[in-house]
């Protein structure tokens, strides 16, 4: 073929557009602190990530740098003093800081249920307690029992 005939109008060749799904969990500019007596204590910056379906995301870094932070501020988990101090957390594209208690409830499951479509897996054997060995913080996404 000769010409623009094999061509799209727009230049690009013909075929079908791949799009990208919508992220499972996504954090945008997500930013965490905690209120003490001397005031707000900004723990977690910045943070910016999204997963996908089948995803796992494994937070690796030294005692205090913040990764159990983020994964219970994920889970809504801080307690009376922590607090999201900017930046938003969408699951399915849905904020969780505007979701009822019911609705994170059935999000975050049990350990023992099959339904839990968010987790928040325990930190490796030596916890955070060893110093020399950074401790993996891990999240898994799953929409399928048992993920």
């Amino acid at each position: 073929m000769t010409g623009s005939a094999a061509r799209s109008v727009s230049g690009t060749p013909p075929g079908p557009k791949l799009v990208k799904p919508r992220p499972i969990l996504e954090l945008r500019n997500v930013g965490i602190s905690y209120m003490v007596r001397a005031g707000e204590l900004k723990v977690v910056p910045n943070v910016s990530l999204a997963l996908h379906e089948g995803e796992a995301l494994g937070l690796v870094g030294e005692s205090g740098c913040g990764k159990s932070t983020l994964a219970y501020a994920i889970m809504r988990y801080l307690g009376g003093s922590g607090r999201l101090s900017g930046g938003q957390i969408l699951f399915e594209g849905r904020d969780m800081g505007k979701m009822s208690d019911a609705e994170l409830r059935s999000i975050r499951g049990s350990r023992r249920s099959e339904g839990a479509r968010l987790r928040h897996a325990q930190e490796g054997p030596q916890g955070a307690h060893n110093v020399h060995s950074p401790a993996p913080i891990l999240l898994r996404i799953g929409l399928m029992p048992g993920a």
